[in-house]
């Protein structure tokens, strides 16, 4: 019976540790008049599988009506970006004007990094709907779309709907 019940506390105790802490997913930092906010990167498959994972982290500062969305898109090959899509049934989201911070080839993968702003009410309702949204990169000679599995999409979008909130909260008119 001792021995039952010393595990049944084990598996308790592994359940409760792996509960995932917001916190590991985002840092605020206090500034003079608002609070800059930095969401840690967060990795997307290319649908068709033909190429690597792209990864894109988000910065808002709660003084500003957009999010600065940065963008790592690996590839075999070098890819010349016309324009960015975020999109799912409810919303799509073109950007034409976005940074090339820069391209560069290590081994046998070109690694593009972009930067673009987000209305961040439009980067909010990317994350209302209960299907993935997409990323789609347009380039010279096509495109890559770029989503999260439904699995990993679930937790994905609560964690961000809790990030987002935490957002909106320290937004208020009257923050002190």
């Amino acid at each position: 019976m001792r021995k039952i019940s010393l595990i049944c506390l084990l598996f308790v105790g592994l359940a409760a540790n792996a509960k995932e802490d917001l916190g590991d997913f985002y840092v605020m930092q206090p500034r003079e008049h608002d609070k800059l906010f930095f969401i840690l990167p967060i990795e997307m498959s290319e649908v068709s599988k033909k190429e690597r994972n792209a990864e894109f982290d988000i910065t808002h500062i709660t003084s500003a009506p957009t999010s600065t969305v940065n963008i790592s898109i690996y590839a075999k090959q070098n890819l010349h970006a016309d324009s960015i899509v975020f999109s799912n049934r409810e919303r799509r989201i073109a950007v034409a004007d976005f940074k090339t911070f820069f391209i560069e080839k290590e081994k046998q993968i070109w690694k593009h990094r972009y930067s673009c702003a987000v209305s961040f009410a439009d980067l909010c309702g990317l994350y209302k709907e209960a299907s993935p949204w997409e990323l789609t990169v347009y380039h010279q000679s096509g495109r890559l779309v770029y989503r999260q599995s439904p699995s990993v999409w679930e937790r994905a979008r609560a964690r961000m709907t809790e990030i987002l909130y935490l957002i909106q909260l320290n937004s208020a008119p009257n923050d002190k």
